[in-house]
């Protein structure tokens, strides 16, 4: 089955190139996203700023439009099937509550957004309404509302939605944006080669031991051989037992076994701890010595067969957005699972699109009203959410929305529910969110992650200290 473009095609394959180009973004399905790129004219203006230190008290919120004046806002956002519809859909259920409010979508292609918005911005008539992703630059060039004043004045309940980091910058406490929708990642595995090789299905509490067994048993050579097996051959693999290659999983995986990626302020890159050094090696060992693992290729094809659904990988770390892909499988039997618990705790990969307000908008309060009213509203984030999980915690583990992601062949709804609510009490995005030079440390990010699962070139332990002196010292340049 040849592979359609995935929801996040930064998240699809991440790390490609023999650089490893790393791709971030967050969006709804089958439209790329890479970080928007920063011409050289402009490096100055879009730069990561500095980590904010607050010197005045914050504005108090802008007031309303008169109440007899007509407000009419507009959102714009690149689009993706399925996606125009269901924002429609959500803003005429608004709009019938609120008749004196218009609120118009524009659907755009991602390139429109990277070209056409900044001369909007820099022309002051910009969209009322628009992706606020910490590394947009109308993000970086402070063109956006600080939406913490709005949530403080009305009392917005922050805990009732998943991943409240969407929107904010490191070292910053502004809030230029707040997550309308939540995805991530689950483990999907091939139930049918589980049964065939009697290897455990994952549950509830299955740990990072119960993964590399599984991976190493369900590793076969062309002769039908494990890892395990005398005479295995390593050089002609026909089914690896799992498959890692999203450069961003990676705080999830770090944050399971007790580290982290960054400093709190993101000026300083930690992976050479001790705990983030024994995730690293853990699966340098899976993919270079049990070569049970298949990791990021120095180059990619576009239109390569997905792993999974061709079978070449029974075990998955992947998008909950290739659910839709996955659902079409007919050859064999399949289900999801939460990630598997490290040795001091648990991570998730989970990341969220974030919605903010251009500080040029004429109706500011209307657009907060309609932005509350989508991020709380249950009907309306059910609306949505059938395209997109929605960032409302009650609405994103509505049966309607497990029951859209379920095919003939799997998941089962207690796995989906299983891994979707553990997605949501351990997201961990923190590569996605790294906003600082990213142009300069993903293609080093890239690199070591190449080398340690694929190359099998460097010890961990030397490269990995490295590369995180290496990124340091761009976080920490002006």
């Amino acid at each position: 089955m040849a592979r359609p473009m995935s929801r996040r095609k930064f998240l699809v394959r991440a790390t490609t190139g023999a650089a490893g180009v790393f791709l971030v973004a967050c969006q709804p399905p089958a439209t790329p996203q890479p970080q928007p790129e920063v011409k050289p004219a402009e490096a100055e203006a879009t730069k990561a700023p500095e980590p904010a230190q607050p010197t005045e008290a914050p504005p108090e919120p802008t007031m309303a439009a008169p109440e007899s004046e007509q407000a009419s806002i507009e959102f714009v956002m690149n689009d993706s099937p399925g996606w125009a519809d269901a924002v429609n859909k959500m803003m005429a259920m608004y709009m019938e509550q609120n008749p004196k409010v218009q609120v118009k979508f524009t659907p755009v292609t991602w390139e429109q957004l990277q070209t056409a918005m900044p001369p909007r911005f820099a022309a002051k008539e910009p969209p009322d309404l628009i992706l606020c992703d910490v590394f947009w630059p109308w993000v970086q060039q402070g063109m956006v509302v600080d939406l913490q004043p709005f949530v403080d004045r009305d009392g917005a309940d922050l805990s009732k939605i998943a991943d409240t980091k969407a929107g904010v910058i490191m070292g910053d406490p502004k809030r230029y944006g707040l997550p309308f929708d939540f995805t991530g990642s689950v483990v999907s595995y091939n139930k049918t080669l589980f049964e065939k090789y009697s290897v455990p299905l994952p549950k509830a509490g299955w740990t990072t031991d119960d993964l590399r067994s599984a991976a190493i048993k369900l590793t076969r050579d062309a002769a039908d051989k494990s890892p395990e097996d005398s005479g295995f051959d390593p050089m002609n693999i026909k089914l690896y037992g799992m498959l890692l290659m999203n450069s961003n999983f990676w705080g999830g995986l770090v944050q399971s076994f007790g580290g982290s990626i960054w400093s709190d302020d993101g000026r300083t890159c930690t992976i050479d701890t001790p705990e983030a050094l024994e995730a690293f090696t853990f699966f340098n060992e899976i993919a270079c010595k049990q070569h049970a693992l298949y990791g990021p290729q120095p180059t990619a094809s576009a239109g390569a067969a997905d792993p999974f659904v061709s079978q070449q990988a029974a075990i998955m770390f992947e998008g909950e957005w290739q659910l839709a892909l996955y659902k079409d499988i007919q050859d064999f039997d399949w289900d999801v699972a939460a990630w598997q618990k490290g040795p001091r705790g648990e991570g998730q990969y989970g990341a969220s699109d974030a919605l903010g307000i251009a500080k040029d908008s004429k109706y500011v309060d209307a657009a907060w009203d309609f932005m509350k009213y989508w991020i709380w509203n249950r009907d309306a984030a059910l609306t949505t959410g059938v395209i997109m999980p929605p960032a409302l915690n009650d609405a994103g583990m509505d049966p309607s929305i497990m029951n859209a992601r379920i095919g003939a062949k799997g998941p089962t709804m207690e796995n989906l529910v299983w891994a979707y609510k553990n997605m949501r009490e351990n997201a961990e995005g923190s590569l996605y969110y790294q906003s600082i030079h990213p142009e300069e440390w993903q293609p080093i990010w890239g690199e070591m992650l190449t080398t340690l699962l694929t190359l099998c070139t460097d010890d961990p332990q030397v490269l990995v200290p490295d590369t995180a002196k290496q990124i340091t010292e761009i976080l920490q340049k002006p």
